[in-house]
């Protein structure tokens, strides 16, 4: 072999040479190594082979072979509206997968292009348009196609593999430590009437949730998962892990509020209670316009749609993160709570048009 496997990682260097005839990889003239594990128990390196191929070493069975033959077929649909996506590589014998020293492997093709991570400051909106219209569009023409039973991480009701542990979705956790927050900062009863509420949106979707169609998504378009070209257009996806089915409206709801966050610092010293509140809703009926035309609902996905929005503004990570953040600040408690009250009033009204 002309090069050394890097010294970082777990893989000795006979195990990586047996690894690249395995997959039938030629011999590298680089390697590079990037470590993306989880801890000490949950080892993730990344080896990547002349910017052309990434051999990926688990210390956890992260991924089967079921798993990565299901994932290639969604990549082929992404693939199907001009992005590029990097496959994953079968060894000879057919299968995805191989041990190494401890450790569980597979290959994927390199996506070797700009990140739109790298780029957003100079183009966010535009941006945020772009990721905003792949999603609608993917959620349109593979509407209820060869789905999985991995659930996406935005998933209700029905547990992605990370909520598992716990027994409930992510939503509903979220929501249960803002009102902890609410009780220990002595706001009992807001905490109580915001459970009453919330409660009765999920009952809500929950009676029709198995009725609403349904879509196999990537899961994770954040713009550290997206490839862009010189003139900043979105052309490429990556990092399917977070892939799952999700309910489209929900999928589509998460989507509308992703990309601009007011709940900073700077804007909650700086904006009343009223106009941080009218920032967010903004933003989501200037989303959900852009969605209602390039995605089809039903008059039931609508509902469903808005149902799912009131749970992303309470209960999304960032937003609760950011309320028992400010909860527990005295200077800014008072406005968190006028912010939280504001966003009740809106729960306990019916939906009215974007």
């Amino acid at each position: 072999m002309g090069v050394t496997v890097p010294l970082e990682g777990k893989l000795s260097g006979e195990a990586f040479a047996l690894l690249l005839r395995t997959f039938s990889l030629p011999e590298p003239r680089s390697v590079r190594f990037v470590d993306s594990s989880h801890g000490e128990d949950d080892l993730r390196h990344n080896y990547i082979i002349d910017n052309a191929y990434v051999l990926r070493a688990n210390s956890q069975p992260v991924m089967t072979d079921a798993r990565l033959c299901e994932l290639n077929g969604l990549i082929e649909r992404y693939r199907s509206l001009g992005l590029l996506t990097p496959r994953f590589l079968p060894a000879a014998d057919g299968r995805y997968t191989a041990q190494a020293d401890g450790m569980h492997c597979y290959v994927s093709e390199y996506l070797n292009a700009p990140l739109a991570d790298d780029v957003k400051d100079s183009c966010r909106e535009s941006l945020i348009e772009q990721r905003l219209e792949l999603v609608c569009r993917f959620a349109a023409r593979y509407r209820g196609e060869a789905l999985s039973e991995t659930r996406a991480m935005y998933s209700l009701f029905k547990l992605a593999p990370y909520d598992k542990p716990c027994g409930i979705d992510e939503k509903q956790s979220n929501f249960n430590d803002l009102t902890a927050s609410l009780r220990e900062s002595g706001e009992g009863e807001l905490a109580a009437a915001l459970e009453r509420r919330y409660g009765e949106i999920r009952a809500r979707l929950r009676a029709v949730w198995d009725t609403l169609p349904e879509c196999f998504f990537q899961g994770d378009e954040n713009f550290s998962n997206l490839c862009v070209d010189e003139q900043r257009r979105i052309i490429g996806l990556f990092d399917f892990n977070m892939a799952g089915t999700d309910v489209i409206a929900n999928y589509l709801a998460n989507i509308a509020f992703q990309g601009k966050f007011f709940y900073s610092d700077e804007c909650f010293a700086e904006w009343s209670a009223e106009k941080l509140y009218r920032a967010v809703m903004d933003s989501y009926a200037e989303s959900t316009a852009r969605i209602r035309a390039l995605y089809p609902f039903t008059a039931e996905e609508l509902d469903a749609y808005r149902l799912c929005a009131k749970i992303v503004v309470i209960s999304g990570y960032v937003n609760t993160a950011a309320f028992s953040e400010f909860l527990s600040r005295e200077e800014t408690h008072a406005k968190t709570v006028e912010l939280l009250r504001l966003i009740l009033k809106d729960f306990l009204q019916e939906e009215d048009e974007p």
